[in-house]
């Protein structure tokens, strides 16, 4: 036979007035509360850590296709755009093209790699086929700073708000074709930020919708 006392002291702390409680246990019902004890504690550690974990629901690999493998790649020189740019970065960059900073028009956006993948747009309440290049294959190639936190991205009407670069741990997209055309710009392009909504888990909504910024313009590394 096991007995376990249990003592409660009031919120004052006053020993003259403890309640206790004698619990008589045999010891296979013991056994068996240790057990439990034991499942529920593993339980537990394992909420913690997929709580915890920021891993994706899926590879990265697995979310995108990617259409056509890019023949600009880190270290190489980006062609000076023809008349407007369609993109510019600037800031904490090593590779440039112009004296502001780096410059895309349509065609050397379109020699990075092109990736294509369905998402869950929050803005059109369907299922949307985007395609266009990584955030992160657009930094690699401009050189952005190891040590950079913040990608200020401004569009064309104005609007601006502050991305952080550990969303590229995301296959985030600068996408320029929505359901396999173009996106003008009345219709929020040409150039559109657009998350992986609906196959990660961590991605939350509430945080990240302002940064699906349409219209995208400029990316200053910060």
């Amino acid at each position: 036979m096991l007995c376990f006392r249990c003592v409660f002291y009031n919120n004052t702390g006053d020993r003259s007035r403890v309640f206790s409680a004698v619990y008589r246990i045999t010891e296979k019902d013991g056994r068996e509360i240790a057990m439990m004890r034991y499942i529920l504690l593993l339980c537990l550690i394992g909420l913690l850590l997929v709580g915890c974990a920021s891993t994706p629901d899926v590879a990265s690999e697995e979310v995108y296709t990617v259409v056509q493998e890019g023949t600009i790649a880190a270290g190489d020189a980006v062609p000076a755009p023809q008349g407007r740019p369609i993109l510019t970065l600037s800031g904490n960059i090593a590779n440039t093209n112009t004296e502001t900073g780096l410059a895309f028009d349509q065609p050397a956006l379109e020699q990075l790699r092109i990736v294509e993948y369905n998402v869950a747009d929050p803005y059109t309440n369907g299922n949307e086929q985007y395609r266009g290049v990584l955030l992160e294959d657009v930094l690699t190639v401009a050189g952005a700073a190891e040590d950079a936190s913040t990608l200020h991205m401004v569009a064309l009407d104005g609007y601006s708000v502050d991305v952080p670069t550990d969303v590229i741990r995301w296959p985030v997209m600068i996408a320029m074709y929505q359901n396999g055309e173009t996106i003008p710009t009345t219709d929020k392009g040409p150039l559109r930020i657009v998350f992986p909504y609906g196959l990660y888990s961590d991605i939350d909504a509430d945080v990240h919708n302002p940064m699906w910024v349409w219209q995208l313009e400029s990316i200053e590394v910060r």
